[in-house]
Order: structure tokens, then C-alpha cells, then sequence
């Protein structure tokens, strides 16, 4: 296991994003909702559930990158986000990303025409550890480039940040994910694409990937009810 990967997940194995995934699970299939996730997509409550821990993780070591730099030793430079939110998790946008899988990509396209998706390839199978490996990869590209953003508004010459930016916008509160297996590269080697979809709003040049400002401030601080490890709980949990 890679050492940032080991170092994140040894931290938070003492938070709750496991914990609230089961609770909105539960909650989900009380009211028929999770028996829409189409089950052939391949994805398994296990992969949902790594993925949500995952997104959410990420988002939560932005709000807390003080708390976090003795597990990972480069944090990303970015503020905190007074309207971050909580992720849940999105059947259709599920469905949308196995759609995406099935076209068998190669890469991500890093181009501001064409976000709202985060792809990551493997050769072997997808398991809890490719999700991690998936997500911390495209948080990284925040690493990426020379251009900082200005006031956190994204320009053209911020392309390659792009996985990571839309990992992080802030009213964004949904999130889906697939992969589909059967792809093939010219090589004939066989590869199998991991899509995640992200509900609106979507990532745009000259737009605010969020306000920065005190963890929670747009749902009544860090002491409210609403407030979860420093994200906004819009969810029905």
C-alpha cells in the first residue's frame, strides 16, 4: 500500500464516514430508494461504500489540513470551505458512470468543456484498494501545474487540476460510480475503467469552486446539528 494511503486510511479508521455510510444506507433502503441502484452496473454495497468514504475523506482533509499534516505529509494547499457539503450517494449517477465505462476510457479528458466525471484505469481487479488508489489519484493532480487559482476560480490554464478541482466544489452533494469490465487496448492487454459521476453543479471556468470561510458556516457552524466533520449534512441522516 502506498504510504499516503496507508497514512489516510490509519487516520481515519478513528473518524465516522463509515459509520454515517451505513445509516444512509439503511435509511435509504427504508424508503425503496437504494433498490434502485441498477445492479448491473457490477458495483457492490462495498464499493459504494469505499467510494463514499473516499470522496468524503477527501473533502474532510480540506476542512481539517491542520489536523491532518502528521499523516500526510503534503497536504493540499487550499482554505477551508464555509459550504462544504456532505456527499450521499446517487443511483442514476451510478448508471451514468457504468454508461461511461462501457465507451472503455483511456484517461480523463482535461478539458474544462467537458467535466462532471473522474476516470482511472486498472488491469486487474476493482476492489476497495483501486477505489482508494482511484480517488487519492485524482486529488493529487491538485499538485498539478504552476497556476494557482485566484480567489478559487478556476481558468483555462488550470486544466490539469481538473479530477481533483471537482472533487472539491463545494454546493456539490452527489456522487456515483461504476466500472465496467471488458475493455481492451490496442495492445490487446484488457483494462478495466473506473468512472465516478458528480452531480451539480458542475466544475466551470470563472466560476468559485466554493466561498471560503469558517468549516459549516452555511449550515449554522460546527456545533450544529447540521454539521458533519466539518461538511454540511444535507442528506436525510
Amino acid at each position: 500500500m502506498p504510504r499516503k494511503e496507508a497514512l489516510i486510511a490509519q487516520y481515519f479508521a478513528k473518524k465516522d464516514f463509515r459509520a454515517i455510510w451505513f445509516v444512509s444506507s439503511n435509511s435509504l433502503a427504508a424508503t425503496g430508494v437504494a433498490s434502485t441502484c441498477d445492479k448491473s452496473t457490477t458495483m457492490t454495497q462495498d464499493l459504494r461504500q469505499e467510494s463514499f468514504y473516499y470522496h468524503n475523506a477527501m473533502r474532510w482533509i480540506l476542512q481539517n489540513a491542520r489536523t491532518t499534516r502528521e499523516y500526510i505529509p503534503d497536504p493540499y494547499e487550499f482554505p477551508t470551505a464555509f459550504n462544504m457539503s456532505l456527499l450521499s450517494w446517487d443511483c442514476e449517477l451510478e448508471k451514468k458512470a457504468y454508461e461511461i465505462a462501457k465507451s472503455c476510457p483511456t484517461g480523463n479528458r482535461l478539458d474544462f468543456q467537458y467535466t462532471g466525471s473522474n476516470n482511472y484505469t486498472t488491469t486487474g481487479p476493482v476492489t476497495k484498494f483501486t477505489v482508494g488508489q482511484a480517488v487519492l489519484k485524482w486529488m493529487d493532480t491538485l499538485h498539478n501545474g504552476n497556476d494557482s487559482l485566484v480567489n478559487l476560480t478556476p481558468s483555462e490554464n488550470n486544466a490539469a487540476k481538473i479530477p481533483g478541482l471537482q472533487l472539491i466544489i463545494g454546493n456539490m452533494t452527489q456522487v456515483g460510480c461504476a466500472f465496467y469490465q471488458g475493455c481492451k487496448y490496442e495492445s490487446g492487454v484488457e483494462f478495466t475503467p473506473f468512472v465516478c459521476e458528480y452531480g451539480p453543479p458542475p466544475l466551470k471556468v470563472g466560476v468559485p469552486i466554493y466561498q471560503n470561510g469558517t468549516p459549516c458556516g452555511a449550515c449554522n457552524g460546527p456545533k450544529s446539528s447540521s454539521c458533519f466533520q466539518g461538511l454540511c449534512n444535507y442528506t436525510s441522516v
